[in-house]
């Protein structure tokens, strides 16, 4: 996946305005900036930097961890209760999983996913997905 670093920087970034703006979609009112939520946001940086790096092998791991991150970032930089933030966290992943699942179905049937940009081509178009998705949420 070496030849796609600037694409896989790029799709970190990505990743990372779809969470801002589905936690923003919620909540105008942010609390002051802490140790706990710039950690958060260090952490789910880092990991989906990972994730790219890595090909996303395992994928309940990664989902596990992924929710386990926006539930730190949304509990510490938005005033909501655990419960809540759990909630709102598997629901965006829930959501995210299955575009991706929906993604892969239909490049495999096109024959696309076979190859050896399969991967690349899935998470950008995965990722174009849940952006439009998120912006029509935050405008309901």
């Amino acid at each position: 996946m070496n030849e796609y670093r600037l694409l896989n920087i790029l799709m970190v970034l990505f990743s990372t305005q779809i969470i801002r703006t589905y936690l923003g979609s919620f909540h105008e009112h942010k609390k002051i900036r802490s140790i706990a939520g710039w950690t958060g946001w260090g952490g789910y940086v880092l990991f989906q930097c990972w994730v790219m790096e890595s090909g996303a092998s395992q994928p309940i791991f990664i989902l596990t961890i992924n929710i386990f991150l926006i539930f730190i970032i949304y509990k510490f930089v938005y005033h909501v209760s655990s419960r809540v933030a759990l909630f709102r966290a598997i629901i965006l992943y829930a959501i995210w999983m299955l575009v991706e699942v929906g993604t892969s179905y239909v490049l495999g049937k096109i024959g696309a996913a076979a190859m050896s940009y399969g991967f690349i081509v899935g998470n950008v178009i995965s990722k174009i997905i849940m952006y439009i998705l998120v912006h029509i949420l935050k405008r309901c």
